[in-house]
């Protein structure tokens, strides 16, 4: 439940949603001004948040999922919960990582034979991957970030010019969900035009503490 004026409650699902409740309760409270307001969420910003979550979140999933110990280090983050135990942490770690694994590697309903099984890990590599016709996750991952680096940012600092817009924190969150993850390395590694960003992104965020856009 999030909760929204008029001390209400009211059901939002879905992150972009969610978001951009936020920023219209943020414009109706008047916490920013209009042209900063306008900026962050212009057009071309909420086309690159809507792209955020619908091309780049569900790359995510299988890229920090293709193995075990892939899907092991993603469920890390359980060790940062400080009302777990060690106990806690380790269970929760050991099961949950088993299964993201296991329902990326699901098998098709009524097929049991092993050799089927193979064909359909290397075929689909898993439910999200077949819904999404992904073939190769890290090349996928690789050619949707040139897309944002070329026609996002395009040699910009941010998306937005001199200051992030909407779709720079949408595009950041996503990466920054997986910062604990070989994935993330090997993406920040590889393409050092896209670490900058990201640095730059993270040192706002960190700064702020997430209000940089209503200041």
């Amino acid at each position: 439940m999030t909760p929204l004026s008029g001390g209400e409650a009211e059901q939002v699902n879905d992150s972009p949603v969610i978001a951009e409740r936020l920023l219209d309760m943020i414009d109706a409270a008047k916490l920013t001004s209009v042209p900063k307001s306008k900026d962050f969420r212009s057009d071309k910003a909420m086309e690159w948040a809507q792209w955020s979550d619908s091309k780049l979140a569900v790359l995510l999933f299988p890229n920090i999922t293709r193995s075990y110990a892939e899907a092991f280090e993603a469920f890390g983050y359980v060790q940062s919960v400080p009302h777990f135990s060690y106990v806690d942490k380790l269970s929760n770690q050991l099961v949950g990582s088993l299964a993201m694994w296991l329902f990326r590697t699901a098998r098709p309903p009524g097929d049991v034979s092993d050799r089927s099984c193979l064909r359909q890990r290397s075929q689909a590599q898993g439910k999200i991957k077949k819904k999404y016709a992904i073939d190769d996750e890290r090349a996928a991952l690789r050619t949707a970030l040139s897309h944002w680096l070329d026609e996002g940012l395009g040699g910009k600092p941010y998306a937005g010019g001199d200051a992030p817009h909407f779709g720079d924190v949408c595009v950041y969150g996503c990466l920054k969900a997986i910062d604990r993850t070989t994935a993330h390395k090997e993406i920040m590694s590889e393409t050092p035009e896209l670490r900058q960003w990201y640095e730059r992104m993270a040192a706002l965020v960190g700064k702020t503490h997430g209000r940089y856009a209503v200041e």
